[in-house]
Parts: structure tokens; C-alpha cells; sequence
């Protein structure tokens, strides 16, 4: 739990468990949009936001490891193809 200001209080959880795989973009609609609870003011003389990347990785397949793939092989691939595609969104 973390004081968010004037009394509020709130739990956060990483942004980059989202499909977004933005932290920064995620806590800033929940600061912000109608439908969350904060009803920040936006503007640059309002808000600050520091978002220290953590890396990435790449997902590489070689033709033959696909090929061979089992249900079970795409299944435990699939976060890491999907966080993937959402890092290279810019």
C-alpha cells in the first residue's frame, strides 16, 4: 500500500505484467482517466513521470525449433512472444 495524497491510499502492481508491457503508461491512466479513482490533473506542470527501463530480451526461434514444437512447447513460449510484441510497440 502506498499513500498516493490526501489521505488516499493504494496498492500497485507492475505495470509490465499488462499486455501494455508499460508500467509508466498504465500507472498514468490510472492517475488520470475517468473510471479510476485518482482524477489527477494532467499537464506538464502537473505531473512527473520517471520510468527507468528494466532491458529486454528477444525472443529468437530457429525454423527447426519450430517445427518440432509441441502444444506444451508454444504454451510456455507465448508470454515471452506476447511481452515481446509489446515492447517493440513505439
Amino acid at each position: 500500500m502506498i499513500d498516493v495524497g490526501e489521505g488516499q491510499r493504494a496498492a500497485f502492481v507492475d505495470g509490465g505484467v499488462s499486455m501494455a508491457n508499460n508500467p509508466a503508461l498504465t500507472l498514468l491512466m490510472v492517475a488520470t482517466l475517468k473510471g479510476f479513482p485518482f482524477h489527477w490533473p494532467t499537464g506538464e506542470d502537473n505531473l512527473l513521470v520517471v520510468s527507468i527501463g528494466t532491458g529486454f530480451s528477444v525472443f529468437k526461434k530457429m525454423v527447426k525449433d519450430i517445427d518440432e514444437a509441441t502444444l506444451l512447447t508454444w504454451a510456455s513460449n507465448v508470454p515471452d512472444m506476447l511481452m515481446q510484441d509489446a515492447s517493440w510497440q513505439n
